[in-house]
């Protein structure tokens, strides 16, 4: 992830912004904090994460299911690799729709490809800081440590206790999101917007019901994700079409 994150950010910064009509702009007075706000959650993540701790056998002991809502309890039975597998193939496509979206976009679009890439850098990393450092800082077990069964082939990691809030979830609606909004300001009279948006909505719920399937996420996790990717894949791009 962090890999992808620099790569993006090399394209966009070797890329040359020349301007012309397109749906969005940039604003020294609005990019600079975004990315110097996402640029210290980015730094104080990559700290927590050097002290983050495993999950240690004592902290399975009394595990209180009484302490889980309601809605969440189920999942602790649940565990499946299959599912886990699936929700790992959409997520490996996540980045795809906003990053192909202005190659197949008008030519005046394409004039600003840098700008659509960096709306979509600044898209990925605020999903990404706010998801990681949720994690960090709730330190929600995952089902599969109620599970002991399944626990037995994840034992005793860092992992074990990320659970909240699913980043399958965010990363994915995040993307697919933008790539709806994106769609709907280079093409707002196209009869395919019901269609996309539609796609948008539904891979992401796909992905974040199979993480519950596998047992890697209780319901709220990936209600929360999905809720926090789908608001910055929209707010991103109306941000910056609100600076044209």
């Amino acid at each position: 992830m962090k890999a992808l994150f620099a790569t993006l950010l090399s394209l966009t910064l070797s890329l040359q912004l020349t301007f012309s009509q397109s749906p969005y702009d940039l604003s020294t007075g609005t990019d600079l904090p975004i990315l110097g706000g996402e640029a210290i959650l980015f730094g104080i993540d990559i700290a927590l994460h050097k002290k983050f701790p495993a999950v240690q056998p004592e902290d399975t002991i009394g595990l209180n299911l009484l302490k889980i809502p309601g809605i969440d309890r189920h999942v602790v039975k649940n565990w499946s690799p299959a599912a886990h597998r699936t929700s790992n193939f959409f997520l490996r496509t996540f980045p795809v729709i906003p990053i192909a979206l202005p190659l197949v976009a008008g030519r005046t679009s394409r004039h600003k490809m840098g700008v659509t890439y960096l709306m979509v850098f600044e898209g990925m990393l605020a999903t990404y800081t706010l998801t990681e450092l949720t994690k960090l800082l709730a330190k929600r077990k995952r089902p599969y440590v109620y599970g002991r069964s399944a626990f037995n082939e994840n034992p005793f990691t860092q992992n074990a206790q990320k659970s909240f809030f699913s980043g399958h979830s965010s990363y994915t609606a995040v993307n697919y999101y933008m790539g709806a909004k994106m769609f709907s300001d280079f093409y707002p009279d196209s009869d395919m917007e019901p269609v996309v948006w539609a796609t948008a909505a539904i891979i992401p719920a796909i992905t974040a019901w199979k993480r519950v399937q596998a047992g890697k996420h209780f319901v709220t996790d990936v209600l929360v994700g999905y809720a926090v990717g789908a608001l910055v894949g929209v707010l991103i791009p109306e941000i910056h079409r609100g600076l044209n």
